[in-house]
């Protein structure tokens, strides 16, 4: 007499069939480890180069400033200082150096009796007498010195003659088919410097 088959042994699925390669793991599990091991290796290793590299490129900086301390309120030196005030008229040196220097986020070339709008500077009012600290290069017509990223000793004297408010600039956005249109205006805070001298250090 045939039992139910309800009463019938389960019969063994085809994979379990046969014995896994490694005890007390499946295959497709055993086969994933060696890549992973081999992956996390890799990145172990990468990970050793790049703060060997690091390490080699704080060594060669030796203290200088890096294009992250660059930005207003990174932790290095003030971009500017206030060293004095023009009371009356003021004439500007004669020079044939010019300079570029790192001032609010921007970068500019500069030479005597130039005169440079920038972003607001917060602290200083008109008249007063600027010292811009973050010369990355300077140059004549005989000879050019770079910065690593800065020149040591190398100052730009300025005179702030104005704080004003650029035009009005205009922006608008819509939407089409979803009834959305906005219509914005701003004018951007600036500050007119004029150049009065170039110090080398």
């Amino acid at each position: 007499m045939t039992p139910p088959s309800s009463l019938a042994p389960p019969r063994p699925h085809p994979a379990s069939m046969t014995a896994p390669p490694f005890p007390g793991m499946t295959p497709p599990a055993r086969a994933l480890a060696p890549q992973k091991w081999v992956r996390g290796e890799e990145q172990r290793r990468e990970r050793e180069k790049q703060a060997r590299v690091r390490a080699l490129e704080a060594e060669a900086r030796q203290g200088s400033p890096t294009p992250v301390d660059l930005r207003a309120g990174a932790g290095g030196d003030a971009e500017f200082a206030v060293v004095g005030r023009v009371e009356g008229p003021y004439e500007a040196e004669t020079q044939e150096a010019f300079a570029v220097v790192h001032l609010k986020g921007h970068q500019y070339k500069v030479t005597a009796d130039d005169v440079v709008y920038v972003d607001r500077m917060r602290g200083v009012e008109v008249n007063d007498v600027v010292e811009l600290r973050r010369v990355l290069l300077l140059g004549s017509a005989g000879e050019t010195v770079i910065g690593r990223p800065v020149v040591p000793g190398a100052r730009v004297t300025a005179v702030v003659e104005e704080h004003f408010l650029d035009g009005k600039r205009v922006t608008f956005k819509f939407k089409r088919r979803k009834g959305y249109k906005r219509l914005y205006g701003s004018r951007h805070e600036l500050t007119t410097l004029r150049i009065r001298g170039i110090r080398s250090g």
